[in-house]
């Protein structure tokens, strides 16, 4: 989170004006969003930028329209034209969201296993995100995680799914912030933005 010099702020209207459009004062959104209401007014002021993951939260619960735009004069603005997330962007979203709206006894948790070249303790191939949650009891099911636009899947990582599939085990192939997000929402590890 940056801070912005308060004689330099701009307000954030096109934000402002889509938490009106579904019906949400700044406390409930804060509420609902797990933050505190002076975070929310502050960013909505263009006090302060939210990081990637509170700002995927924010997005989410503005709805399906919403867009990194609402955050204009943010920093990190001016890449998001045309600019497709890499894997660790969209993993610390998808993270992000599960600690704001994780169901209680569930576990999102990143696989570190980037750049496994045989080291010992590290298996090639393996996916992106671990899920545990109450839907599916005692299965842990698995996320790969891609890019939006591109992003292919290695032969490791073929050979891994396939292992999964055949075992019964919980599988995912998703791509960008919002296909994993729905993942977690159907296997009961986050609640729907919406019922937050």
């Amino acid at each position: 989170m940056r801070s912005v010099n308060k004689h330099n702020r701009v307000p954030r209207q096109g934000l402002i004006a889509a938490r009106k459009a579904i019906g949400l004062t700044r406390p409930k959104l804060a509420a609902k969003l797990g933050f505190a209401r002076s975070y929310v007014f502050r960013v909505e002021l263009g006090e302060i930028d939210p990081d990637a993951g509170r700002m995927a939260a924010w997005l989410a619960e503005l709805g399906p329209d919403a867009s990194p735009a609402l955050f204009e004069h943010h920093r990190a603005f001016a890449k998001w034209t045309g600019y497709e997330p890499n894997e660790d962007e969209v993993t610390a979203a998808v993270l992000e969201h599960w600690k704001t709206l994780g169901v209680p006894g569930s576990l999102v948790a990143a696989i570190p296993n980037k750049r496994a070249f045989g080291q010992a303790g590290l298996t090639r191939g393996l996916l992106d995100l671990f899920v545990l949650s109450p839907r599916l009891g005692a299965i842990a099911g698995f996320i790969e995680l891609k890019r939006e636009r591109s992003g292919r899947m290695s032969s490791d990582q073929k050979t891994i799914r396939d292992l999964l599939i055949e075992r019964g085990a919980p599988y995912a192939l998703t791509r960008g912030r919002d296909e994993p997000i729905k993942i977690l929402e159907a296997w009961g590890a986050v609640r729907p933005a919406r019922a937050a």
